[in-house]
C-alpha cells in the first residue's frame, strides 16, 4: 500500500486527482492540501510514501517546499 500526499493549490484539479489516484487499490491519499506551508506541520507527524506537488504555487512553491 502506497500512502500519497497531493499539494495542488487548484481545488477542483486536486480533487479530481484524488478521485482518480485512489480508485487504485494500491494508494491511499493520506493528504490532500491546498499548500506546501499547510504540509510541514501534517509531515512533521506522519510522512507519507509519496508526494505529487504542484510546481508552481503562491508563497511556497514545490522546489522550494522539496
Amino acid at each position: 500500500m502506497v500512502r500519497l500526499a497531493l499539494i495542488e493549490d487548484n481545488t477542483e484539479y486536486r480533487t479530481a486527482l484524488s478521485k482518480i489516484l485512489q480508485r487504485n487499490k494500491e494508494i491511499t491519499v493520506v493528504h490532500e492540501m491546498a499548500d506546501c506551508e499547510e504540509m510541514i506541520p501534517y509531515f512533521e507527524v506522519d510522512l507519507p510514501d509519496l508526494v505529487i506537488m504542484d510546481i508552481r504555487m503562491p508563497e511556497m512553491d514545490g522546489i522550494e517546499a522539496a
